[in-house]
């Protein structure tokens, strides 16, 4: 039996509260496998980076002062920023799978294929000719031409059989004054868009309701949403499991509520900062900020030692690593970091065998990224290069 919970009125935080509460169950060995359905509310919506993304690129006052909520994401596999308003609903897949050896396929990279092949189906049940993107995306291939329509990710929690499917279905499009200021708020570095024929957030995105109106088929959003419910409960759960509608208990409802005001706080926010970074240096050292566009976008930022040494580093972006993050927790990101600290970043043979060292632990994933990709960023920093004095003064 699958355990279907929808919540209405939703904000970001509810959505890491949700994930929390599966974490601690899980944790307790009270767990079932569980599908969240996260329908936004009306009349507050969020703006939120993704999960490890750099805070320095958003604008919380901006956001907080048009009355949208601000926040990071929790659990979502990695991805990137995004607005959340009724017009996008979200469909959450926790479950236990005992599955550990897929041979030459990650583990990370089949959920994520089953997932995102669910996910195409269920475009298909409604009537479109959806297909999956390796690694982050649904799309709808119309006229020739690729929209985007759905985000997914998948991602295991410490204990590798429990699993966290994210879909999320472009139903509608934002209210344009919500899009508008997802644009604004957010600074997405430009190597992000490389790879696409638009420099916006938002603009490769088109809604499933409108190209559904074009086609002339009559097909509401909780029809959307329950095909997604069932095609991914089907394939990554089992065929024959009963979906069963529920509501939280009093005691889930209760930790939802205590928990939802931490993930749209600026500790959680800040979790992952530049800035933050640079108090912890000397202000006489200078910082070096770059991305680089791989499958996914990586970002370093990096404080040099007189000497061009690498003193500290932090790595950020929209990628994605098996398992995620604990929520006290940046392990992966600072065995990276710690990886290369000292290195001289012209070196980029030492640079490379030290990431390599990382991404030989068998117990992590980083689907379609390689070591290099982590070097690359490193290497454009220090042709970026201000006094960390300077960046705080300007963060």
């Amino acid at each position: 039996m699958v355990r279907r919970i929808d919540i209405d009125d939703a904000t970001i935080g509810t959505w890491g509260a949700a994930a929390s509460l599966m974490r601690t169950q899980m944790r307790n060995d009270e767990f079932e496998d569980t599908v969240v359905i996260l329908r936004w509310a009306e009349d507050q919506p969020s703006l939120a980076l993704g999960n490890y993304e750099d805070a320095d690129q958003l604008d919380v006052d901006l956001v907080r002062e048009n009355d949208v909520t601000a926040g990071r994401v929790y659990h979502s596999g990695g991805g990137g920023s995004g607005v959340f308003t009724p017009a996008i609903p979200l469909v959450l897949v926790y479950y236990q799978h005992d599955e550990h050896d897929k041979d030459e396929n990650s583990l990370l990279r089949h959920f994520d294929e089953l997932n995102g092949k669910a996910n195409a189906a269920a475009l298909q049940r409604v009537g479109l000719d959806g297909e999956y993107r390796s690694i982050g995306d649904a799309e709808v291939v119309l006229d020739d031409n690729r929209y985007k329509v759905m985000a997914c990710a998948a991602t295991n929690f410490p204990q590798s059989e429990y699993w966290a499917i994210v879909s999320s279905a472009i139903w509608d499009a934002p209210p344009q004054e919500y899009s508008a200021l997802m644009d604004e708020a957010i600074d997405m570095p430009r190597e992000k868009f490389e790879d696409k024929d638009t420099d916006s957030l938002t603009s490769r995105m088109r809604p499933i309701s409108d190209i559904l109106a074009d086609l002339g088929k009559d097909v509401t959003k909780d029809d959307m949403i329950d095909a997604l419910v069932e095609e991914n409960v089907q394939r990554l759960i089992g065929e024959d499991e009963e979906i069963v509608d529920e509501d939280l208990t009093d005691d889930e409802a209760e930790f939802i509520e205590e928990m939802t005001p931490f993930f749209e706080s600026d500790s959680w926010i800040n979790r992952i900062s530049t800035a933050e970074l640079c108090k912890e240096a000397p202000d006489d050292l200078d910082i070096g900020i770059a991305a680089y566009k791989s499958r996914k976008l990586i970002k370093a930022g990096v404080i040099f030692n007189d000497d061009g040494t690498i003193h500290d580093i932090q790595f950020s972006g929209d990628f994605y690593f098996r398992p995620a993050l604990p929520i006290t927790s940046t392990s992966t990101l600072d065995r990276l970091a710690n990886a290369v600290i000292g290195l001289d970043p012209s070196d980029q043979d030492a640079l490379e065998n030290a990431i390599a060292d990382v991404f030989d632990d068998p117990t992590l994933e980083f689907p379609r990224i390689k070591p290099t990709d982590f070097v690359q960023p490193i290497i454009r920093a220090t042709n970026n290069t201000q006094s960390v004095a300077s960046y705080l003064d300007e963060h």
